[in-house]
């Protein structure tokens, strides 16, 4: 599915995400502080589609349960060290469906990265102090497809 089709789910549509089952909960749309946005699409069971449509960049997240702490710009998850790539922040403008953001929410987030690709993304609600971490890596188009 391309990112403009993924942008018109509505939730409770069901995709597979390398071929695992995907039930959108609901979607936030982020605008960042830079330039740009970012949709948040969360599923039921914890999992997180990262869209960049600036960037034609799809992220396909699982929710990791432990508390992540980044030390030295470098976190361990599961034996393996990430490296840290990337942060950003933005605020929630639209929200949609069954989600924990709120219109006007402030997000931080840093992507942290192995050699083999996979991300560790720290998600950080500005406005309650609230982290999550979630794993994962970047999916293509193919990736994902409509369950008829």
């Amino acid at each position: 599915m391309t990112i403009a089709e993924l942008l018109t789910l509505k939730p409770d549509a069901s995709v597979t995400v390398l071929n695992k089952p995907f039930t959108l909960a609901g979607s936030v749309t982020v605008a960042l502080d830079g330039d740009g946005t970012r949709a948040w699409l969360y599923e039921e069971d914890g999992g997180l589609l990262a869209l960049s449509p600036e960037h034609d960049e799809i992220l396909f997240f699982e929710a990791v349960d432990e508390e992540l702490e980044p030390e030295n710009g470098i976190i361990l998850l599961r034996g393996k060290e990430y490296e840290f790539g990337y942060e950003d922040a933005g605020t929630a403008t639209v929200v949609a469906g069954d989600v924990e953001p709120e219109e006007e929410d402030r997000y931080a987030f840093a992507d942290y990265e192995d050699d083999e690709g996979a991300i560790v993304r720290l998600l950080t609600n500005e406005n309650t102090g609230d982290v999550r971490a979630f794993h994962g890596r970047a999916v293509g188009e193919e990736d994902i497809q409509p369950v008829a």
